[in-house]
């Protein structure tokens, strides 16, 4: 049996079989900290999540710039209130997938035009495509938003909270 000591964890390693493969065991302590920087992951606290608000629109930045190394993705998960709306839109730089999670609203489009977005369904945004949202049920509506590549949207929000 040999023993290798690594990132403040140990390693060993015996015989399989009598084969020349080899099965690493590796030592509980591989999942602290120095898993984290093994597999370079980030791993993101809820306190660290940002929630930017509007008038009845709550956007929680799950996988943000402020939050995140990533050049991919922001990731966010929406709420907009009973009679609340994010007003018609486009992004210039980046595409957006919404996926619906509860509830029932109305996709603003391009020329005033609207369809009915419930629960379940996916719309993907190209660059530069008009959009936005009409919560006009009498429940919350909520949806996570895929963007990409990711944006910094605290400049469309009129407040910060943690």
């Amino acid at each position: 049996m040999e023993r290798v000591t690594f990132a403040n964890a140990w390693l060993t390693r015996t015989p399989a079989a009598p084969s020349s493969l080899w099965v690493w065991r590796v030592s509980q302590a591989l999942w602290n900290q120095s898993l984290l920087e093994i597999r370079k992951m980030e791993f993101i606290k809820s306190n660290d999540v940002l929630v930017l608000t509007n008038e009845g629109v709550e956007s929680h930045q799950l996988l943000s710039p402020h939050n995140s190394k990533s050049d991919k993705v922001t990731i966010t998960h929406v709420i907009i209130e009973p009679g609340s709306s994010q007003p018609r839109h486009k992004h210039s730089d980046s595409e957006q997938i919404w996926i619906a999670l509860s509830g029932n609203a109305k996709l603003l489009l391009e020329n005033d035009s609207s369809i009915d977005f419930h629960q379940g369904d996916i719309v993907r945004f190209e660059i530069k495509e008009i959009h936005g949202l009409l919560n006009q049920s009498s429940q919350k509506f909520e949806y996570m938003t895929v963007t990409s590549p990711p944006m910094n949207f605290e400049s469309s929000y009129s407040q910060k909270l943690y």
